[in-house]
């Protein structure tokens, strides 16, 4: 299938393509966003960058990210990243919930996805990966969010997103930004808002409370309430605060960040989903390479869409009509991975990028 990619690049970043100085050691770090099974069509993209274009690696590389982000790039720091990817997406297709799941039922579900695909045995290779740096999302509650109980937290989540609609630095009330590095002194990120932001140290310890953590969607989880070498409180979803990023990605003038992603929208938070005219900061992006499906490779997917969590509700005890769909995303994304890496090998990509859109 051709033109299966859309890539669109801030203003330094579209001008050093279109001069044909876009070198994959010129890369010095990556996002992934939150998003669910929406992150099936990047599958063989990951592998493909890990396992291929990054394998023989030196320079630093940070990796950020929230929710399945994070526990993307927690598979892609290991020693095998195309195995431990594959494991898994081969987990993550394969989930099945009653009808009506639980919180704890959700919760269990993924604490054993978790333990199966980061085996104890290859945390302390992530901790001291020979070029991966790794950055982990979560978000802290306030008390007024820290409930667990249903009716109390849909009140307190609308009371966050009205005052999110007035400015997202409200969202201080509600919660507090938390990020968990394997290396303090590489974070070639700042945040432009005034969300109360901590820095932790991951360890043997601590790794899996904050994967998990990172993941932890409200209402649909349980919060984790105790992770190793931090406070207690309460720790969730890191899209509530950073659902796809409106951060400054720090570079040199020939440095990019590559932003893998499931749409060339960016969405700040989770909250802002709905509010129109909450757009990110062009500034930020300005050296960010976004890569992700065109809209002709979303049209030629089964329902004419890419996987979501609301098929999870759609095909409700139908897991083998839910599975084949996902799994046929899947394999489409091969279309994605071998034209972006075409387009980056034959230099081509200078000719298909395209400005940022939807930004201010």
């Amino acid at each position: 299938m051709k033109n299966a990619v859309t890539i669109r690049a801030g203003e330094k970043a579209l001008q050093l393509i279109k001069d044909g100085s876009f070198k994959t050691n010129n890369i010095i770090s990556m996002a992934g966003a939150a998003g669910g099974p929406k992150w099936f069509v990047l599958s063989n993209l990951d592998k493909a960058l890990f396992g291929t274009i990054f394998k023989n690696r030196k320079k630093p590389l940070s990796l950020i990210g929230s929710s399945i982000g994070a526990w993307r790039f927690s598979a892609l720091s290991q020693k095998d990243p195309v195995a431990a990817i594959t494991k898994l997406e081969e987990l993550y297709l394969g989930q099945k919930y009653s009808l009506h799941p639980s919180p704890e039922e959700i919760s269990h579900e993924a604490e054993i996805m978790l333990n199966a695909y980061i085996p104890d045995k290859s945390i302390k290779y992530i901790l001291n990966h020979p070029f991966i740096k790794l950055n982990i999302i979560a978000a802290k509650s306030e008390p007024i969010i820290s409930t667990e109980k249903k009716e109390l937290l849909i009140a307190a989540f609308a009371a966050a997103y009205l005052t999110n609609a007035v400015s997202r630095n409200c969202l201080s009330k509600f919660f507090k930004r938390i990020i968990f590095q394997t290396d303090s002194k590489i974070f070639p990120y700042s945040f432009t808002d005034k969300i109360e932001t901590s820095h932790y140290g991951l360890t043997e310890s601590n790794f899996k409370q904050a994967v998990m953590a990172s993941g932890s969607i409200p209402l649909a989880m349980k919060g984790v309430y105790k992770i190793n070498g931090i406070p207690d409180g309460v720790y969730r979803d890191g899209g509530m605060t950073d659902y796809h990023f409106d951060i400054n990605f720090k570079c040199n003038d020939n440095e990019f960040c590559l932003y893998p992603h499931f749409s060339d929208k960016i969405i700040p938070g989770w909250l802002d989903k709905s509010i129109f005219w909450r757009k990110p900061h062009a500034d930020n992006f300005k050296n960010v390479v976004i890569v992700s499906p065109s809209d002709k490779f979303i049209s030629s997917l089964p329902y004419g869409k890419i996987p979501d969590r609301t098929d999870f509700k759609t095909f409700g005890e139908n897991h083998l009509e839910r599975i084949k769909y996902w799994k046929k995303s899947v394999k489409a994304s091969e279309n994605i991975s071998d034209e972006f890496i075409d387009l980056m090998h034959s230099g081509k990509i200078k000719d298909k990028v395209l400005p940022l859109k939807g930004f201010k």
